[in-house]
This record gives structure tokens, sequence and C-alpha cells, in this order.
């Protein structure tokens, strides 16, 4: 039952993090696509907002030295994975930006290109999961216990919400 929990939460967290992404696609001229951000980031880019977010919650668990080593190699995991995807997003919004120029876009060009990418989903979805994995597998009892008790709350806002 707690594993169940383990993994409906850390989905949820993914796939808030992809929704939010996409939350940001429709503003003006500083939109998504564009490479930049809504303003709300101040300069920041998307990768060390999240960064920065995950870095105040885990300050909150109090890791121990070796804890923290641990973590920093799984940030730097993160990291790396949040750069790859923004490349990734960037050189997938050239493509389809590159076939709506043409005079006469051809749209199933567009589907297949958003197609390929969806099909990476799951793999996406595995990598951060085990990302999660390896950090709720270094902690301890108690830090255990407050990361669950977090989820539980998220859970509770989706069915509320």
């Amino acid at each position: 039952m707690k594993k169940r929990y383990l993994v409906i939460g850390a989905a949820i967290l993914v796939i808030a993090l992809i929704v939010g992404c996409g939350l940001f696609s429709h503003y003006g001229k500083e939109r998504f696509c564009d490479g930049d951000f809504h303003p709300r980031f101040h300069g920041k880019d998307f990768s060390e907002h999240v960064l920065g977010r995950l870095d105040k919650k885990v300050e909150k668990l109090d890791l121990s030295q070796t804890q923290q080593e641990k973590y920093q190699e799984i940030r730097r995991r993160i990291e790396a994975d949040l750069a790859q995807m923004s490349k990734d997003r960037k050189a997938l919004f050239v493509e389809i930006q590159k076939e709506f120029d043409r005079e006469d876009p051809d749209v199933n060009v567009v589907a297949g290109l958003l197609k390929g990418k969806i099909q990476r989903f799951p793999v996406m979805m595995e990598e951060k999961l085990d990302h999660f994995l390896d950090f709720y597998n270094m902690l301890n009892k108690d830090q255990k216990a407050q990361v669950i008790e977090k989820i539980r709350e998220k859970i509770e806002k989706v069915h509320t919400g």
C-alpha cells in the first residue's frame, strides 16, 4: 500500500511539473515556445526554478552529510535531464516552426513530430520515478514519513480540488 502511494505521488508530481510547463506556452511574446518563460521566473530559467524548489523541499528534511552527497548526485542527474528536455523541446519547436513556415504546411508531419515526442514520455516518466526512488530510498524512517505525509497532502488536494 505504501509503495502504491509512493508511485502515485511521484507520478502526480511529475505530471504536475509537465502540465505546469504547458501552462506557460500561451503567454504572448514571452511564451514558452520561444524559449522564454513567464516573467514570474524573474530571470531564472525553468530548470533553475524547479531545482530551487526541490532544494527548498529537501532542506526541510535535514539530510545528513552522506545523504546530502547522494542528493547532490541525484540533483545533478535531474539537472542534466532538465537541460536535455529543454534542448529537445526547443529542437521540436524549431522543426514545427519550419513546417508551419512553409507555404503549404503538412499537419501530418507536425503530428508525426508530436507523436514521436509522446512516445518517449513513458521512458521519461520512468527516469523521473527512478530519481525519486533513489532519493526516497536513501532517507531514514522519519524523513520517509515526512515525504509520505507531503504526498498524502498532495493527493488529498487532488481529491478535494
